[in-house]
């Protein structure tokens, strides 16, 4: 009977007939009417009332048939389908029960040969499967298992029910598979597959029902790949997704048969399921593309039926974005997944349910752990445990949702180590273990996350607890034996456990079997794989482990060789692959440096000293290896303090390096190392400020989107260093990104359009570091260099020559530690004797007593004594600097260019020397032999030197910019009232010599009108008076020039990405050149940013300064720098440094040689 007959009988039934509740006065045929009308009028209306009465009319025809009525077998089926269907609305829980019952009784009264005999063996298996369906009693399955193998037995093959019943056959097959995945099950998989060829082959071409059987074959090739893998099975699965998606695609097409949601829906997944399970095989990035337009057609078609599938939408496409970062490494991706997790949890509405929320907060929480391992950003850590906890509250006794917080803690041990963590780690992993099933296909990973945490529960007790690595091993090869040994990382697991067995209890089965195991994960991991290095460095580790009581000279040539190949350049098609990714390597740099440094200390190990032989080559390569990653590590996507906190890491690697490279008798090798070491932050800063003219000819397109991306990004840079986040987002949470987050994805962004020029011919190394000494000397900038430049390590001074030779001069009196003091006693006696800010008092005798003012300059002459003994006195008579007046240059002194490291950047090496010597004998300070100058890289000082940034001759009367600001808005500073004079001075000298400048003062001297006067072109000079301060510790961006309005700080000035290069600004403030004391080797204070946003040349204070000493040094200076400007030519370049020496020698003789603190702050910096 159709549909629409239905519908017209169940009209005209008489409306009292309808709502009658009591069916005794019926007979079958009427009960039989009322029933088919009962049921077309709940397939219309949906009313549980209707349901009810027709399940009441069934149960009355059934009671009323006798048991030896032919007619019985098929009203019992009649009455199964309607418990059927009430159970599947309601859940009532005898309905199932009963159907079960009314199915087998309709089958037992059915003959054998019977053509109806199939169908109800049919109908009872799908019974059983229901039943099973819910309950889990594995004897259902079992049982509709046999009834379906006897209906597909009795059905011809020109049945057209045949497909369908295969179809079924095979998915409880399937099932049983699933649960079961032992031998003797193996079978049943194979079964499922041939049940679905079958299925497929007996259908014609053009069946409707044809997409939905190859379909069903797709989902049993994925589970026989999943438990074998074979790569023939994931082919087929793929070849029958797609031709069953075409076929509905063209037919729908063709408007031959319109699409049905569920099914369509299902089989679109499924072909996405296919693809990602190859893609995961082959790595092919097609297969991932498209099994993310999959997925988009699939939401699409919900999105067209009224379904709300925009969360199911972004689910699956953060998926797909997760998998490419797990397989490629790609930040982008897992930006993009993090993204797509956060938009379907805000697409959750009352419909969804809690677990399917749950798996969400799951994906947001994964992607916040994979970015704490790329980044290590503590904030990502926070925010994944955050939504870890979410996830656990929408399904508290879910085993993902416990594994992933336990490994969330794991983590947050591992880099905190808070035994508190791993102790709650290892009681929710045993709790995730405990609630998975055996067939439950995550429980292998589950088992090695718990043996993970049991083994650093083992170390950290000490080796205490052998019970802990016994616990670790029967877990890890569980696991191993549940994957069948075909996950990589199961097996690395499992070998970390061997090893910690054979180092407790030295049982060379352990380590052999970790050597084993270490080799077959390696074998399962292709060549430039991101876990490639993993496996490498596992294996490396088993060979140490072995022969670390007898190593041979055949196990160290193969360890090395092991290290050596984690470093290995991809093959070509991955190296293709990660250059449309935008992505040069795929390992993390901290696992990189792990890696490096692990090479190192093998190969400096005294126990490989005699297999190392005479050659050190070997040991320079790693340590290049281990410098590559600085500046990675100290990236310009990083917060301001992970950057000091990495250059402080990178502090001893250079050192390390160094020294490595000066014993090999390298030292240029050692000189690149200290230049790569040096100042990283500043050289990231220089590196992006300029857009080079070539670039600018031959891509104009792509120089704009450079130009517009890296305003935006140096705009973002200034708010960060700035520290100005009250109005922003500060810390990452699970709902949304922190501006500093959302500054390293325009940092990415950056990086990203960096490497998109790079593919242009011509600019290969575009804003890549310089490696070389070679790349200096033969540069344009270098050509220009007229002094020396000194390099100086904890006992050795490196001289770079004008003419590119480089000097070593050890200095064997010196050590870090002794450097290290000496900078600690002299910052002391700054303070003591100087004072605190320009303006500020002196120390007086009630303050400082005679005894202790005496004490202090002893203090203060043994120290620049020791500089000048220890490090400057060596240095000078390498060059032959050390000779008397009248064999100078008609008495004009050599200049040197001092780029200290660590401690020395503290140190006034320019006032070393001997003073209070009462012999009488010949001079023995700096300044007798050499004028000083300072650089805090020689990136920076060729950078200054560089002749596209010069004018073509520079004003002989330049144009200045004067900031004076006599009495300061802050609280707390003391005014100053020499600033007017010093004013008058620079006035008055500069009308005399005919140069015209600007003049900022008081109310006039504003951040905004500063910064507006500095973008001015015409401004090459430029001078501040008024007070200077360094930034607090840890925040040297906030070293600031006190103006009228508020603090003009290096920020402000970072944040101009200037467009003009002025010559020379003088600082005559204090502690513009103090630095932050946790990392000297940047030199963030305000002398060098102003070289960093493009002034060659700075004239800054080491600490604070006299406020009546100002006008003295600054009226000479500026007479002595416009003589050298319009004289003989005697100076080189801007005579900033001449100019300087001879003022402060005024000082000096006029305030006495011994008040260091009066003339020996001043210096110079630049060219």
């Amino acid at each position: 009977m159709s549909s629409d007959s239905k519908h017209r009988l169940a009209v005209a039934l008489p409306s009292a007939l309808l709502r009658r509740t009591e069916f005794t006065e019926l007979g079958v045929p009427q009960l039989q009417r009322l029933s088919n009308r009962l049921w077309a009028r709940f397939e219309r209306t949906c009313e549980r009332i209707d349901l009810e009465d027709a399940l009441k009319a069934d149960r009355r025809i059934v009671e009323l048939t006798r048991d030896d009525d032919p007619k019985l077998p098929e009203r019992l089926n009649g009455l199964s389908t309607s418990l059927l269907t009430r159970f599947s609305q309601y859940s009532e829980p005898d309905d199932i029960d009963c159907a079960v019952d009314a199915d087998q009784r309709a089958v037992e009264l059915t003959l054998d040969g019977d053509p109806m005999r199939p169908p109800r063996e049919s109908n009872l298996a799908l019974s059983l499967k229901t039943r099973f369906d819910r309950l889990g009693d594995v004897g259902d399955l079992e049982r509709a298992i046999d009834a379906h193998r006897r209906a597909v037995a009795a059905t011809p093959n020109d049945d057209a029910r045949l497909p369908f019943r295969l179809n079924n056959l095979a998915a409880c097959l399937r099932c049983r598979f699933t649960l079961s995945k032992h031998s003797a099950a193996v079978i049943d998989i194979d079964e499922a597959v041939d049940a679905d060829r079958r299925a497929v082959a007996l259908l014609a071409p053009d069946h409707p029902d044809l997409p939905l059987r190859l379909d069903n074959l797709t989902v049993s090739f994925i589970t026989r790949f999943d438990h074998f893998g074979q790569l023939i099975d994931l082919e087929s699965a793929v070849e029958a997704g797609v031709r069953a998606a075409k076929l509905e695609d063209t037919r729908h097409a063709l408007a031959i048969v319109p699409y049905t949601p569920p099914g369509r829906l299902m089989r679109l997944n499924n072909l996405a399921v296919a693809l990602l399970r190859r893609f995961h095989v082959c790595h092919e990035k097609d297969d991932l593309k498209e099994a993310l337009l999959t997925w988009n057609k699939a939401s699409e078609l919900e999105f067209n039926f009224g379904d709300n599938s925009h969360g199911r939408w972004a689910f699956r496409q953060a998926i797909c974005h997760l998998l490419s970062y797990e397989h490629y490494g790609a930040p982008h991706s897992l930006t993009a997944a993090l993204r797509e997790f956060r938009r379907a949890v805000a697409a959750v509405d009352e419909d969804d349910v809690r677990p399917e929320i749950s798996a969400r907060m799951n994906g947001i929480a994964t992607c916040l752990l994979a970015r704490f391992e790329h980044y290590r950003d503590p904030d990502d850590l926070d925010a994944a445990l955050q939504a870890d906890r979410l996830a656990i509250a929408f399904a508290p006794d879910d085993p993902v949702q416990l594994t992933n917080l336990a490994t969330s803690l794991y983590i947050r041990f591992r880099h905190l180590g808070d035994a508190d963590d791993l102790a709650q780690a290892l009681t929710t992993d045993r709790r995730a273990v405990a609630l998975s099933q055996d067939w439950d296909p995550a429980l292998p990973s589950r088992l090695s996350n718990l043996a993970c945490s049991l083994r650093a529960q083992y170390h950290v007790s000490g080796s205490a607890e052998p019970a802990d690595i016994e616990d670790a091993l029967t877990a890890d090869r569980r696991a191993v034996e549940l994957a069948s040994g075909r996950r990589p990382t199961l097996l690395v697991n499992l070998a970390a456990s061997l090893i910690a067995r054979f180092v407790r209890f030295g049982d060379r089965r352990d380590i052999e079997d970790a050597e084993d195991v270490a080799r077959r994960a390696l074998a399962l991991v292709p060549e430039g794989h991101p876990q490639r290095a993993r496996m490498l460095y596992s294996l490396s580790l088993v060979l140490t482990t072995r022969s670390a009581t007898c190593r041979t000279q055949q196990d160290f040539d193969v360890i090395t060789a092991l290290h050596k190949r984690i470093f290995e350049p991809p093959p070509q098609e991955y190296y293709i692959l990660r250059k449309g990714l935008h992505l040069e390597t795929s390992v993390l740099p901290m696992d990189r440096l792990h890696y490096a440094q692990t090479h190192v200390r093998f190969l400096t190990d005294t126990a490989n000293a005699e297999f190392c032989g005479p050659d050190s080559e070997a040991l320079l390569v790693a340590y290049s290896r281990l410098m590559n990653v600085i500046p990675e590590l100290v990236w310009h996507g990083h917060s301001l303090q992970r950057q000091i906190t990495e250059a402080g890491r990178a502090r001893a690697i250079v050192s390390a390096a160094v020294h490595a490279a000066l014993g090999a008798g390298n030292a240029v090798k050692a000189m690149e190392w200290l230049e790569a070491g040096q100042s990283i932050i500043w050289t990231q800063i220089l590196s992006v400020y300029r857009l080079p003219a070539e670039l600018q000819e031959r891509h104009n397109e792509l120089v704009l989107q450079l130009y517009l991306l890296q305003s935006r990004f140096w705009e973002m840079r200034g708010w960060l260093l700035a520290d100005e986040l009250d109005d922003l987002k500060r810390k990452t949470d699970v709902y949304g990104d922190s501006f500093a987050e959302s500054y390293r994805q325009k940092a990415m962004e950056y990086d990203d359009m960096i490497r998109a020029v790079r593919d242009h011919e011509g600019f290969e190394d575009y804003m890549r570091p310089v490696q070389t000494l070679a790349s200096f000397t033969s540069s344009p900038a270098f050509a220009r260099l007229q002094a020396p430049v000194v390099f100086l390590t904890s006992c050795d001074a490196l001289i770079l020559l004008p003419g590119g030779a480089v000097k070593h001069v050890p200095l064997p009196q010196l050590s870090n530690s002794k450097a290290e003091r000496l900078r600690v006693t002299w910052t002391t006696l700054v303070h003591s004797r100087a004072p605190q800010r320009r303006g500020g008092e002196l120390p007086t005798s009630s303050v400082l007593r005679a005894s202790s003012r005496n004490s202090s300059g002893a203090l203060s002459r043994r120290v620049l004594g020791l500089l000048w003994i220890w490090i400057v006195q060596p240095v000078l008579e390498a060059l032959d600097f050390i000779k008397p007046a009248e064999e100078t240059n008609n008495g004009t002194l050599p200049h040197i260019i001092w780029c200290p490291t660590g401690p020395f950047t503290q140190l006034p090496l320019h006032a070393a020397g001997i003073y209070g010597s009462k012999t009488g004998g010949p001079p023995q300070h700096a300044f007798d032999f050499a004028v000083s100058s300072y650089t805090q890289s020689l990136s920076a000082l060729m950078r200054c030197l560089d002749p596209s940034r010069s004018k073509e001759h520079e004003s002989e009367r330049p144009t200045m910019l004067l900031v004076a600001q006599r009495v300061p808005a802050r609280p707390g500073l003391s005014s100053l009232p020499c600033v007017r004079e010093e004013s008058d001075c620079i006035r008055a000298v500069m009308q005399m010599s005919g140069g015209q400048f600007f003049y900022l003062k008081e109310e006039g001297a504003t951040v905004e009108d500063t910064l507006e006067c500095l973008r001015d072109e015409s401004v090459q000079w430029v001078h501040f008076a008024c007070h200077g301060s360094q930034g607090r510790p840890g925040a040297p961006m906030l070293s600031a020039f006190e103006l009228h309005d508020r603090s003009l700080t290096l920020a402000d000035l970072m944040r101009r990405n200037p467009e003009k290069e002025p010559e020379l600004a003088f600082l005559s403030a204090c502690e513009t050149a103090v630095g932050d004391e946790s990392i000297p080797e940047e030199s963030l204070h305000l002398a060098a940013g102003l070289l960093a946003v493009g002034f060659k040349g700075i004239i800054a204070t080491m600490w604070s300064i006299q406020d009546a000493d100002a006008p003295i040094i600054v009226e000479a200076y500026y007479r002595r720098l416009l003589e050298l400007r319009t004289g003989d030519g005697t100076c080189v370049h801007t005579g900033a440094a001449d100019a300087l020496h001879y003022t402060v020698e005024l000082l000096r003789d006029k305030v006495g040689e011994e008040a260091f603190e009066r003339w020996v702050p001043f210096v110079h910096f630049g060219v």
